[in-house]
């Protein structure tokens, strides 16, 4: 069980694994944000930051796509963190 109504395998009995690996991931792509949403709210719950920074995460930029845009990925961090700053020196 990965979350509330959301479970899959990733190694089917009797089937060809990469096809079916493939295709299980593919099925459960549209939920990965949903969890990974599910659990930053729990760990901000429990531990909430001082100062929360938050990126612009560019369109189409999914945990499974996100890796090919890497350098995008962390220019926009970095952008977040700047504007930060000001309110980390309090």
């Amino acid at each position: 069980m990965v979350g509330p109504g959301i479970s899959f395998h990733l190694h089917a009995p009797h089937t060809r694994r990469g096809d079916e690996q493939s295709r299980r991931i593919h099925d459960a792509s549209p939920a990965l944000p949903i969890i990974g949403s599910c659990q930053t709210e729990d760990k901000t719950e429990k531990t909430p930051p001082d100062l929360p920074i938050r990126p612009i995460i560019p369109p189409k930029v999914t945990v499974l796509t996100g890796f090919a845009r890497t350098v995008e990925l962390i220019a926009s961090d970095g952008e977040a963190t700047i504007e930060a700053l000001p309110h980390m020196r309090g």
